[in-house]
């Protein structure tokens, strides 16, 4: 649901000022009539202190003007006052914005931006408040209780925490059949392989079709210049997703790749990220041979 953002909200303390003005009473009188500090009601009048809820059931007794209006011009100027806080900060968060490829997530229909503001615009895309609520993680790999993430270090870290997001966006909305089971995984090995001779996109709607029987994601994502990465493995939000690049330029390649995934999901835990063709803290090795030992047998017991 959208919500409407004002440009501008005022102060509750405008209304009661203009409502008193009109009824002739003065502040003082006010104040013993609400049973409240005269000098608490002059801080409100004057926009420095906020309408709280008992007051505002008392100025509903003596102005006659519903308690709700008086909460709902609180909120509202409160909020405003915070867009216009987080707005002046955001302007010194320009430099942050230099990294990525704006021009490229634009024409992938990744961000949109808003009045030329390219900060907020990063801002909503990622999920975040700020850009170091984007470092801690995307960078230091924060959030240990999802998967590791750490992609300080990286080839370019921006395009690929950016081509990593779309995969978490594109992983909420894709929904699954069946729940996931490791026997269940292993049994459709053998059907993933019949859709090899199709056109790409009818290649990978079936793809996705039998993994989402079995309760894996899979989703197909459009590359970005300065990332090599042809794949990623990791768990979001208790499902096991497979994200690809959209482009398949060699059959062979694509069929490993995906193999090798699906062999993470099977041989390894839930809380690590595999990043295929990238290097990055945390990277093992002797994991990655594994999926890649595991991508080989699949293949050749299906081919034969």
């Amino acid at each position: 649901m959208n919500t409407a953002i004002t440009d501008i909200a005022f102060h509750p303390g405008e209304t009661l000022k203009e409502k008193l003005d009109e009824l002739g009473m003065s502040y003082k009188e006010f104040a013993i009539r609400t049973g409240k500090p005269e000098k608490t009601i002059i801080e409100v009048i004057q926009g420095k202190s906020s309408v709280t809820p008992d007051m505002a059931t008392a100025f509903e007794g003596v102005v006659l003007i519903p308690a709700q209006f008086w909460l709902n011009k609180q909120r509202n100027y409160d909020e405003y006052i915070a867009r216009q806080k987080k707005d002046k900060i955001a302007k010194t968060f320009s430099k942050w914005t230099k990294g990525f490829p704006i021009s490229d997530m634009l024409s992938n229909g990744w961000i949109r931006e808003i009045k030329g503001d390219t900060v907020n615009a990063l801002l909503q895309y990622f999920g975040v408040s700020s850009p170091k609520g984007w470092e801690t993680f995307y960078m230091k790999g924060a959030l240990k209780v999802a998967f590791r993430l750490p992609l300080e270090g990286t080839q370019d870290p921006y395009a690929l925490s950016a081509w990593l997001r779309q995969g978490e966006i594109q992983a909420m909305q894709t929904y699954v059949e069946g729940k996931y089971s490791p026997s269940a995984l292993r049994k459709v090995l053998p059907l993933l392989r019949a859709f090899h001779d199709l056109p790409p996109d009818d290649m990978m709607e079936q793809i996705r079709e039998t993994l989402s029987g079995v309760g894996v994601k899979i989703f197909f994502t459009k590359t970005l210049p300065g990332i090599s990465i042809k794949g990623a493995t990791r768990w979001i939000y208790g499902y096991p997703c497979i994200q690809m690049l959209s482009q398949v330029d060699e059959y062979e390649n694509f069929w490993f790749t995906l193999f090798h995934e699906i062999g993470h999901i099977l041989l390894h835990g839930k809380k690590d990220i595999y990043l295929e063709d990238i290097e990055y803290k945390g990277k093992r090795s002797d994991k990655e041979a594994e999926a890649d030992a595991f991508a080989t047998r699949a293949l050749e017991r299906i081919l034969k």
